[in-house]
């Protein structure tokens, strides 16, 4: 893989990738292999590569998805839902989010700065095996 081959070269100080509460295989907690996780994020890690992860927020697809499914679920919990889940990624350094407003903007701060509301990744997953 390209990509693979790019982080193996240790040339890079930041990587910037697509990762998600729905798109997770670049670091793939769900499917650790004793305690290994998999994907391109952990192998950054380990050459001390920074992450950022973009479409943090899905681009409004699993709001979208929820709010038509679940109409008592508003699109603004379901953004929360996917910026809490990024930020809960010990592996993730910044988790980029688009925003519109100053109301969203200070609405993110204060998730992020929040780190009390962090999701329990670990526990969730336990809780769910894959298989």
């Amino acid at each position: 893989m390209a990509l693979e081959k790019l982080i193996r070269s240790d040339r890079f100080d930041v990587l910037q990738i697509a990762f998600n509460i729905i798109n997770q295989c670049h670091c793939d907690h769900a499917r650790a292999d004793q305690g290994r996780i998999t994907g391109l994020i952990p192998l950054a890690r380990s050459f001390g590569t920074g992450i950022t992860t973009m479409r943090s927020a899905t681009s409004g697809f699993l709001q979208r998805l929820l709010t038509q499914e679940f109409p008592d679920i508003s699109a603004a919990a379901a953004a929360r839902l996917s910026i809490r889940f990024a930020l809960s990624v010990p592996e993730v350094d910044c988790a980029l989010v688009g925003m519109t407003n100053r109301e969203l903007v200070q609405a993110n701060v204060s998730l992020a700065a929040d780190r009390n509301n962090r999701l329990d990744l670990m526990d969730l997953y336990e809780r769910f095996p894959h298989g």
